[in-house]
């Protein structure tokens, strides 16, 4: 992951996080463990992707899906992409969410 994230791969890395989080860990049979650093590189491989402000808050939200809480950086990541689409209002209500 860190190689690919180096490397800037991003459609790569998108493909692997949601492969990834569709599959059994092999040692303990259960579904594999997300944290928030995890998915917040699956974030910025979306945004380095093009991903629009709607689909980043989509994705953010799905983080609830795996009892994570967006974070500071989370939110950075979505309202980069609010930033670079001049979506003035909806970055601004995600500062002061």
């Amino acid at each position: 992951f860190a190689a690919w994230m180096t490397e800037q791969h991003w459609e790569d890395m998108k493909q692997l996080f949601e492969s990834w989080v569709r599959s059994l860990d092999a040692a303990t049979g259960k579904p594999n463990r997300h944290d928030v650093d995890l998915f917040n590189h699956y974030l910025r491989a979306n945004l380095m992707s093009g991903a629009l402000p709607h689909e980043m808050l989509d994705l953010a939200d799905q983080m609830r899906e795996f009892d994570l809480a967006p974070n500071t950086a989370s939110y950075n990541l979505v309202l980069k992409t609010m930033v670079k689409a001049r979506e003035v209002e909806g970055a601004e209500k995600i500062v002061e969410r």
